[in-house]
């Protein structure tokens, strides 16, 4: 059944698919994910490949989404909230600091 996952071709589709997922997720991004990997991973490309990586990268987006929603309202023993839940939004690792300072003031 899985002699067909074997070849080295197949292994890496479905390594360049985990990482474009990997980062759609993180940064809410599916053409990112798919663009980083075309980019970054990708020694060669197929069409039918970048369509299939494509749906799994909004798959996983999606997913994300529905997850953040759901664990929302949860809390842990405690009272604690996930740490992980970011309500209101779906970029997981975003830049919040604002520098006071202008380096066009020096």
């Amino acid at each position: 059944f899985f002699g067909s996952l074997q070849s080295h071709r197949v292994q890496h589709d479905f390594i360049t698919a985990g990482c474009a997922c990997g980062v759609a997720t993180a940064f809410g991004a599916p053409i990112g994910g798919l663009l980083f990997v075309m980019e970054e991973i990708c020694t060669w490309w197929d069409p039918n490949t970048a369509w299939r990586i494509f749906f799994g990268c909004m798959v996983s987006a999606y997913v994300s989404t529905c997850l953040n929603a759901y664990f929302e309202a949860w809390q842990l023993l405690g009272g604690a909230k996930f740490p992980w839940v970011n309500p209101g939004r779906m970029i997981l690792f975003g830049v919040d600091l604002i520098r006071s300072d202008n380096l066009l003031v020096w």
